[in-house]
Order: C-alpha cells, then structure tokens, then sequence
C-alpha cells in the first residue's frame, strides 16, 4: 500500500510553458539492436539464465489542465536470454496500485510496449508483442498488474520492454531497484524533482553506484501566500551503475531483499517559502487508525473476553504479579485453542469461531489472549510488526502493506515491557519466535508512552550443559548429565523433542550419537527448559592410559560458515551463549599427560567470543568452554573473523586429553609395562 493519503498542492504550482522535459534526457536507442548486440555479453558464470543489458528509468512532475499535479516515470529495459531456463524473463508483470478511498493514491500504467529479437540467417528478426496479449487482473485488495509474455523467445533472444507509471501522488517516489537476479549490465535511473519538494534520497546495498546532482530549470512556477511568483527550479539527480552482480541468498540471511542495491525516496517536507510548516507523509499513529478500520483486526482488537467464565474459575489472587498471571492464562487459552501455522495481522474469522473449532492463525490468538489480560487488569496492546522473513522494516515509509502481524505487548507492575506471541505453546515471556525479533515494532496504543520499541534483544538465549562424573581405570565413566534452555534455545530444543514421536527416543538417539548410554531421565519446563539424566560411557583405554574428550564430543560438529567470503552480513536470530561446564574425579594415580593453556579469543568489538579453561583441582578435573554471540547482526567485513572463531570453538570442543597412570592406588610408581613397582627393599 502506497501513502494513506495524499494533499496536492495544485493552488501552489502553475504550468509555466510546454518545452520537453526529455530534452537532457538522453535516451536508449529502443527498438534498435544491432547484429553485435547478440555477443556483446559473456558470462563469467555458466549458470547464468540471462543478463540487462541495459534499464533505464526517467521520474518527471507535471501538471494537467485541471491544474493537479503528476508524477510520470518512464521505463525501458532490454535483456538477453542465454540458457533455457531464462525463458522465464519474457513473463513480465507490472504491479499498480489504486487506492479506493478519496483522495488515496491512483496509479496508472500505459505505453506498454515489447518485441523480442531474434538472429536468423544473419539479420535481426523483430517479433513484436500484440495488444490483445496483455491481460489487467485484480491481484490483492487496491493492488492490480498487467501480464503479458513476450513471443518467440529463445536461449539467445535479445527482449526488449517498456511502459508508462503515472501516479497522483506527489510525496511519494517509488524505489529505484538497480540489483537483479541477474547480471546488469548497465543501468541509469533519473529524477526530476521540483523543489518545493524535500525528499530524503538513500541507497540501500553494497553496490557501486555513480549519483549525479544539478539543478536546472522547471516548467512550473511557485506563487506563494503573499501572492510572490518566482521561478521554479528541479533537482536532478542521476543514478548510474554498470556491471551489476546479481543478488544471490547466502545462509544466515532472513531477507536478502534488504540488501539489494536500491535507491530509495522518503518525503522529507516541503520549501519553507510556502510558508507551511514542514510536510510530512504518513506516520505509524495514521497507520494504526486506518487499521482500526480494517474489519479483521478492528472489529477484535478490543472484543469481550471468550473465555470469561473459565477464566473467572482460575480465581487468580489480585495480589499476584501480572507476569505471573500472565503466564497461567497463557496456558489456560492453549488448554481450549491451538495456533494452526499461519501468521497474519487479522483474521479471517471471528476468534470466537476458531475457538469453537480449536484453532486459529496467531491474530486470532492473541486478540483472545489480549482480552484475557484486559480481564485480569494488565495494561496490554498489540506491537505490530514486519516479519524478517519479509523484510526490514526501519527506515521505511509508515504504510499497513509493511506490516505482516503482530505480538502481544504487557506491563508489570513496575512498568517494565514484556513480550509473547500465542502461536507458541510454551508459557514464558519474552519469547518470540526469532522471525519476528524485529528492530522496529509499532505500539497500536503507546506503552508507557512509547509508540516505536525494539524486540531484537528481548529475554536471554543461552545453552548450558553441565556434567559431573567419575572415572575407573578401567576407563568407564559414569556421571549426570543436566541441560539448561533459555529463550529460543529452549525453542530449538523443544521442537527438536516434539518432532519425534517419542521424545524420550530421540534423546537415547540424541545420547548414542555422542556414545554415551543414558539410564535415567527427566525433564521440566518452569522459566527454562531442563533435561536431567544419568549417563555412562566407555572411554578408549589401553594398559595404564585412558582417552577423555571433557566435552564429551567425540564427532566433529559442523562449522556453519564454510564459504571464504561473504556479501552480506550474519544474521543470528538473537545473541546467544553456549557453554559447557564439567567436573571429572580421576582414577586413583592417573594424572593429565599436558593441560591446554586457558585460551580466551573475540572477534573485532567482541562482537563474538570463544574461551577454553581445563584445570587440575586436587579433587579433579574442572573444564570450561564458552561461546558467546553478543551482537545478533554481524558486518560481512568481519566474516573472516567469525570464521576462524568458529573454527577454533570446534577445534576447543574436539579436545583430546591422555590420562596416564603415574603412580599405583598407593602412590607406587609405574614401570614401563605398566604394572606398578614396589619401591626400594
């Protein structure tokens, strides 16, 4: 969805004459391509489906008899196909919007025109598109596209098209995409922008890209209140780019789409000679009002509590903490509905109908649950948000099309904030599935004041793993094993367990990987989630030397950045910790051969961390290893660091120690065969 609503400054801007506005604009040669042009291009990559050979666009303000003002953008784009599988290209849709409401954005697309050239016998072929080719169709809501394919295009085919975006809305500029996902090889995108309009101009991605800025003379005139007529000047500015890589996924990314080259505008205000105050585009509180009007989430977002009698029955005490009441009605609401898979900011149905049939998207969910705290007298409202998936949302427009759902937002006693989404069972506050631990979420009512709030850092995610135990020398060890979980690590582990039919099978098989044999165990969820059991193993042992990984991993584990280089940065879900503490009583005369040093190693700004301690106590053995993560987001030009961190963690967690016996169960030393001497006579 485009901005809300638009004023147009019509009273305030007057045609001054009929010149081109094309007349610096120098244009591609469309409809002309030359023999040379089918091998001009060769790919580095064999993979490559097709390549731009050039796209170009050109922004215009212009004003029409009845005196409103029209923003034009004129596109035009050639292509060549190299492999089959590029064929696709020739597929093209254009997506416009129209609002319904007045005065909402209206955007027209016309002067749609393609051909697709072909080499035969030595001349080019032109194969132009027919009209009755091109299809307009509803796509959602006050979104529509026209369709069409190209003809007769081929592994070598040269494409061409073009087309014509007219909008009524002077504020606002759509984004310049320079990055495909495909080689570009030249691009240049031009706008002309009068200045009574300020605009925030900001390229996103890691793209070179040559910006060019003059003023030059409008066609319009500026007469402000005091009746003062003065000439009206544009802005121009120029984006050129060329030999473009394309975008490609890398792993560890929630949405590449955030770092595709683009050049984006953002209404800043307007000439202060007007003498207006600052104009601005749409903000979040207009986005929440119009989603007030939006059936699926208004007409629930205050509805009565469902659960009402149940939760009466609850009889929870008025003194009890709000955190904890919290957490028991979070439990009640999945005692009666189930979260079916779907996130939306809406639903479809009415809450009360999917708690009939015991299940619902998250929306239905949490308007439940937001009633249910209303009940108990918890300040609460929904935080609307951007799913990572789909995209950052800061540094954006404030527009309801960014938005894709939204979590519960509560206060305690003290005015602290805390966060949950019923789409996940398991009772405990901040925590959210990481997707949705966005940077920038929009309070429907301020909390505490507060519209904008930040979940990327919300609650504690850490892994610990402790283990003490006893050594024979005959090299069985035999110990307790107990596991610790906070925030999504918990997540992980849980949906790890209930993804197998027997949860308590998949531990045994859990264990078996690691050769350690479990006896007992058990496990509980209270603000972590805890596993307890009994293991045993049999070391590798041999005459007076045993074997001892004391991090109990005798298989490698993976590092998860194989790659030598990387283009984007590292998106953890959140900062996390890992580590692992154990205590192992030694056999009776059997000592380390050689200890490791303490070793502590972090990445630039301790962005990332690795420590190792192994230390001979009188009564054991005590060993440390720890891996911190303390920066959810880490700048590619700090991969390389990442990297070898996460290679000397695994290096760490492969740790090989040699016990050997020194002496027999009475101090006794050993001799060379390994049986104990008997000292002097």
């Amino acid at each position: 969805m485009k901005a809300p609503r638009v004023c147009i400054l019509a009273s305030l801007l007057l045609f001054l004459c009929g010149g081109s506005l094309f007349a610096q604009h120098k244009e591609m040669k469309y409809g002309k391509v030359g023999k040379k042009e089918f091998s001009l291009y060769h790919p580095t990559d064999s993979t490559t489906d097709a390549v731009f050979l050039n796209k170009e666009g050109y922004t215009y303000y212009r004003q029409e008899n009845d005196g409103r003002i029209r923003v034009e953008s004129e596109f035009k784009f050639r292509l060549q196909v190299l492999r089959p599988e590029g064929t696709r290209y020739a597929d093209v849709d254009i997506l416009y919007y129209r609002g319904e409401r007045l005065g909402a954005t209206q955007e027209q697309i016309s002067a749609i025109g393609a051909s697709a050239y072909n080499l035969v016998d030595g001349k080019v072929v032109e194969t132009p598109l027919d009209r009755k080719y091109i299809f307009e169709e509803q796509v959602t809501g006050n979104y529509r596209r026209y369709r069409f394919s190209i003809p007769d295009v081929k592994p070598g085919t040269i494409i061409e098209y073009k087309y014509r975006r007219t909008s009524n809305n002077p504020i606002h500029l759509e984004d310049w995409q320079v990055q495909e996902d495909i080689p570009v090889c030249f691009a240049r995108y031009q706008v002309d922008i009068p200045e009574v309009f300020q605009f925030n101009i900001t390229g996103k991605g890691s793209i070179p890209m040559q910006r060019d800025h003059k003023r030059i003379n409008s066609e319009f005139i500026m007469q402000a209140y005091d009746g003062h007529l003065s000439q009206m000047q544009n802005n121009r500015y120029t984006f050129t780019s060329t030999d473009v890589p394309p975008l490609k996924d890398e792993p560890l990314v929630w949405c590449a789409e955030n770092y595709r080259g683009t050049v984006s505008f953002e209404i800043r205000g307007l000439d202060p000679r007007l003498g207006l105050s600052a104009f601005q585009g749409s903000n979040w509180e207009g986005v929440c009002a119009e989603l007030k009007d939006f059936s699926g989430f208004g007409n629930y977002v205050n509805m009565r509590n469902p659960l009402r009698d149940e939760q009466a029955a609850l009889a929870l005490p008025a003194d009890m903490p709000a955190t904890e009441k919290a957490l028991r009605l979070h439990r009640l609401l999945h005692e009666h509905i189930h979260w079916d898979g779907h996130y939306s900011i809406a639903t479809d149905d009415s809450p009360r109908k999917c708690l009939d049939r015991q299940q619902g998207n998250n929306a239905a969910l949490n308007f439940i649950y937001l009633a249910m705290l209303r009940d108990a007298g918890i300040r609460c409202t929904p935080i609307l948000v951007r799913d990572k998936r789909a995209g950052d949302l800061t540094g954006s427009e404030p527009s309801l099309s960014r938005l894709t759902t939204f979590v519960v937002g509560l206060l305690d006693e003290q005015g602290a904030v805390y966060c949950t989404d019923c789409s996940l069972e398991w009772p405990m506050l901040n925590l959210l599935p990481g997707h949705l631990m966005v940077n920038l979420g929009i309070c429907y009512t301020p909390l505490d004041g507060q519209r904008l709030i930040s979940l990327a850092d919300i609650g504690t995610h850490t892994t610990s793993l402790m283990f003490e135990g006893s050594i024979t020398d005959d090299g069985s060890l035999t110990g307790k094993l107990s596991t610790s979980y906070t925030g999504l690590e918990t997540l992980d582990a849980l949906r790890r367990r209930t993804t197998e039919p027997d949860s308590v099978e998949h531990v045994k098989k859990e264990a078996e990987r690691y050769g350690l044999t479990f006896h007992t165990y058990k496990e509980s969820v209270t603000d972590a989630y805890r596993e307890q059991m009994d293991v045993s193993k049999d070391l590798r042992a041999g005459g007076s030397i045993i074997y001892l990984y004391p991090f109990l991993l005798d298989q490698l584990p993976a590092n998860p950045f194989l790659a030598e280089k990387r283009t984007f940065p590292v998106e953890f879900p959140a900062k996390f910790t890992r580590r692992f503490f154990g205590f192992y009583r030694l056999p009776e005369g059997y000592e380390p051969e050689s200890l490791p040093k303490p070793m502590r190693m972090h990445t630039h700004d301790r962005m990332a961390s690795v420590s190792c301690l192994l230390d001979r106590r009188p009564d054991g053995l005590q060993v440390m290893l720890e891996l911190k993560v303390n920066q959810s987001i880490i700048p590619a030009r700090y991969y390389g660091e990442l990297r070898e961190l996460w290679d000397v963690f695994i290096e760490s967690a492969q740790t090989l120690l040699t016990l050997k016996r020194t002496g027999g169960k009475d101090g006794a030393p050993v001799s060379a065969s390994g049986t104990a001497g008997k000292g002097d006579s």
